[in-house]
């Protein structure tokens, strides 16, 4: 078997992974218009503007995050007072795009410390999914687990 039978059969396939690189016009204008929600909600929430961030939430928002209460007054409590005296975030764009009706996936890259090493980083990946129905966000998942509750003082 020659060796181009095998690598342009691996490169084809490689290439239907870059998801990101799928051009605009390949996506309905629904599509487009739910893709742009996503992004600035997530621009919205990078400034920490909660006013912004929720008004692109539908009246009934499910809220998949174990951490945040579904609802947008749910999610506005959480954020108030996990935001409090903290600056905007700066802007991260998505490494990965995935739009498929009315779905939207963002990837994003988060730089973390190496544990055996501080001083050098090892890139993680993150990632939130919308729902959007009547252009608003309908629904949210993300890859969040149940964080601890502080601990009471001792008494």
């Amino acid at each position: 078997m020659r060796l181009s039978a095998l690598i342009l059969p691996a490169a084809a396939f490689t290439a239907s992974l870059s998801v990101a690189s799928v051009p605009a016009w390949a996506l309905t204008r629904q599509e487009q218009a739910n893709r742009q929600i996503a992004l600035d909600l997530t621009a919205a929430m990078q400034a920490k503007d909660l006013a912004k961030a929720s008004s692109y939430l539908a009246d009934g928002y499910i809220q998949h995050n174990p951490n945040v209460p579904t609802g947008r007054a749910g999610f506005v409590a959480f954020f108030t007072k996990r935001w409090q005296g903290q600056p905007p975030s700066k802007p991260d764009a998505p490494v990965v795009t995935v739009v498929q009706g009315d779905l939207v996936s963002l990837i994003f890259r988060r730089p973390k410390p190496e544990p055996a090493d501080p001083s050098k980083t090892y890139d993680s990946f993150w990632f939130d999914t919308y729902r959007i129905e009547h252009g608003k966000v309908a629904e949210h998942w993300d890859g969040s687990v149940k964080q601890p509750q502080p601990a009471a003082p001792a008494k």
